[in-house]
């Protein structure tokens, strides 16, 4: 029971956060917190992947949605949602074929790396909100999206 409560109390608002960085209203990421895991539970155990929201799967969101439409809007919740259920059945069939292991076959400097990169990309995504300043959007996507093709082309 203390476990639980536990982790509702850190779950709740890491979920509301995770929505946003994802761009869809707080209130999904309530969802997308509850939902995965029950469902999962009877059937998932892995000791390295996470069902729910996580930071990095929110800013991957966010990098493959926010170009097909306006953040927050009905129509971006809706490819959320056919997103997480795509990756969701890949998941499943990955799992059924026995594939697990192929995450062992990421190096080390490659997670660090790309964990390093996130946390960048996501506490830069935060900082505006921290001090009430919201710059456009779209700016801000131009923006990062600058920022990721500096990367991928070094």
């Amino acid at each position: 029971m203390i476990a639980g409560i536990s982790v509702a109390l850190v779950l709740i608002p890491q979920s509301l956060a995770y929505a946003e960085i994802a761009g869809v209203p707080p209130h999904v990421g309530l969802f997308a917190s509850a939902l995965p895991p029950l469902l999962a539970a009877p059937f998932a155990s892995s000791p390295y992947l996470q069902t729910g929201p996580v930071a990095l799967t929110s800013l991957l969101t966010f990098g493959a949605l926010s170009g097909l439409e306006a953040t927050g809007t009905a129509e971006y919740v809706q490819l959320a949602a056919l997103l997480a259920l795509v990756v969701g059945v890949t998941r499943l069939v990955l799992g059924l074929m026995q594939m697990g292991a192929i995450a062992y076959l990421m190096s080390q400097p490659v997670l660090v790396g790309f964990t390093s990169a996130a946390a960048v990309l996501i506490i830069s995504s935060q900082v505006p909100a921290m001090f009430g300043v919201f710059p456009d959007e779209d700016l801000y996507v131009e923006v990062l999206e600058a920022g990721i093709d500096v990367v991928t082309t070094a």
